[in-house]
């Protein structure tokens, strides 16, 4: 199984991209204005956990 982070930070979600992992990216209106950045890093980008259940 292939590490992943799940994570609202910007750094964590680098940090995670510079070892290998898998990231996903978590909304936080803290950090609001690191979402462009993020979607573009990150393997995947959800404003809730609830968006990686399948129906």
């Amino acid at each position: 199984m292939k590490p992943e982070l799940f994570d609202d930070s910007l750094d964590a979600c680098r940090g995670a991209k510079a070892a290998g992992m898998h990231a996903i990216g978590v909304y936080d209106p803290y950090f609001d204005v690191s979402e462009v950045e993020m979607r573009k890093l990150c393997d995947r980008y959800i404003h809730s956990f609830t968006e990686l259940v399948e129906a």
